[in-house]
């Protein structure tokens, strides 16, 4: 099962996702409640375009236990910054790694946290991004006006 599930990753991180759903569903066939296996199926759906079977396979991931959650949690987080809504991701993130740190998982804990600080400053660039334009407008809207005035 253990070389089936690294064929499935290896066919993931070569970009060949068909290949890696195909595999992981064997892994999955042998063993339903192998989360690793579960992951890299819905990696290798959500690579592949297929955002709401991508979900699914979080949530099947989601409740098989707290380890489970958390990598699914982290796959949602993917898939929300896949479709755009970065903040969703950091609010994601954010709360899974309180449950880590409930469940005194660490390790997980500390993945979630430097994942969560690297997209809440993206979120928070981005933002600032959007923001300089406005200001940016705003100023040359200033600037013309004060120049229609001297000709007026």
């Amino acid at each position: 099962m253990q070389q089936r599930s690294n064929l499935s990753l290896y066919a993931l991180y070569a970009g060949d996702f068909d290949a890696a759903a195909a595999e992981a569903q064997r892994v999955l066939k042998e063993n339903p409640k192998f989360e690793v296996g579960v992951r890299t199926l819905a990696l290798a759906k959500l690579a592949a375009g297929h955002l709401e079977e991508a979900q699914k396979e979080y949530g099947r991931l989601n409740d098989m236990s707290p380890r489970g959650a958390s990598m699914a949690a982290t796959g949602l987080a993917d898939l929300a910054i896949y479709e755009g809504r970065l903040p969703d991701a950091v609010a994601i993130l954010h709360k899974v790694i309180i449950e880590n740190q409930a469940d005194k998982d660490t390790d997980s804990a500390a993945f979630n946290q430097a994942r969560w600080r690297r997209h809440n400053s993206r979120w928070a660039n981005q933002v600032k991004r959007w923001q300089r334009p406005q200001a940016q407008r705003q100023a040359r809207m200033r600037g013309f006006c004060t120049a229609s005035r001297r000709f007026i």
